[in-house]
């Protein structure tokens, strides 16, 4: 029988940690075992001590605040390798999962050690937000499947991406044991499950998303729309040199230019950078109501 470990990062956010704890122990276990390892990156809001208390077959494990995303996941890498676990399923803590998800999952893989599966991510409303990522053009920018004519169609089994969110994404160790760990000296937090899946399928893995498995999220607090919307115009600045947030100048850098040609790394660097300068600027001189507006509208149109 396959072992299954699922790997919950957690700084803080205690209620939201217990509500998904909760979650996964209602999924649907069939034909796999299925135990959790929660990575308590120095919460400070009695995350620990909360899931001691109602979780108590939770694994545990503590950081000191700076292990950040990419830290948090190699901790469950490393751990589901050394205790004989087939799979490592990684989750965030604000998402609800459909009690269908990991089994759909595992059905998809079916003992294939060839791809990894993820789910597809719905709104509250059902609005399809994310069916993973390919990587369009010459400065290689990420848009989601689903907004793309003719990546995802309605009734497909499969849907095979360039990269993938670790939210809701079951991966067979195998695939960790050739591709390595998050590279946490490039991407501690955002991009680190991007970049990692990009080596996924530079591997030759098949990076792999499965509609019947769904999840519900309101998206990442640490996106660009979600700081315009909740930082004043000053902190909105402070946000490029922050490495929590999506438009940090480091992690953009990175991005861009690893793996790249020097001249089309660098050009690439100041395309992706750019929209976030756009939008910081036309926040300081339009009210933020207006802005998020407009943000919302060419989200709409673009599907990105």
């Amino acid at each position: 029988m396959d072992k299954i470990l699922a790997v919950v990062p957690v700084h803080n956010r205690v209620e939201m940690t217990l509500k998904v704890l909760s979650n996964l122990l209602e999924l649907e276990a069939i034909n796999f075992q299925l135990d959790i390892l929660v990575v308590d990156d120095g919460s400070t809001d009695g995350t620990s001590e909360a899931i001691m208390k109602n979780f108590p077959m939770v694994i545990l494990k503590h950081g000191d605040g700076q292990l950040w995303w990419g830290g948090s996941i190699n901790i469950g890498f490393v751990y589901a390798a050394k205790n004989g676990y087939t799979h490592v399923y990684t989750v965030n803590n604000d998402i609800a999962i459909r009690p269908n998800a990991l089994r759909v999952l595992h059905d998809s893989l079916c003992g294939r050690q060839d791809m990894v599966c993820s789910s597809l991510f719905v709104n509250d409303k059902g609005d399809t937000i994310l069916a993973g990522w390919m990587i369009t053009g010459i400065f290689k920018k990420l848009k989601s499947c689903h907004s793309i004519k003719g990546c995802y169609t309605n009734g497909a089994k499969h849907i095979h991406v360039d990269t993938l969110s670790t939210k809701s994404t079951l991966i067979p160790i195998q695939v960790i044991s050739k591709v390595g760990l998050i590279d946490t000296k490039h991407f501690i937090h955002n991009y680190s499950d991007i970049d990692f899946f990009c080596r996924v399928k530079s591997f030759g893995f098949k990076n792999t998303v499965v509609p019947e498995s769904i999840i519900i999220t309101d998206g990442s607090d640490s996106s660009f729309y979600h700081v315009i919307g909740t930082q004043g115009r000053i902190a909105v600045l402070l946000t490029f040199f922050d490495v929590k947030y999506a438009n940090n100048i480091r992690t953009i850098y990175h991005a861009t230019t690893l793996r790249q040609k020097v001249i089309i790394g660098h050009i690439a660097f100041v395309v992706h950078l750019l929209p976030y300068l756009f939008w910081s600027i036309l926040n300081v001189f339009l009210p933020t109501d207006a802005v998020l507006w407009i943000m919302k509208q060419k989200r709409k149109a673009t599907g990105g």
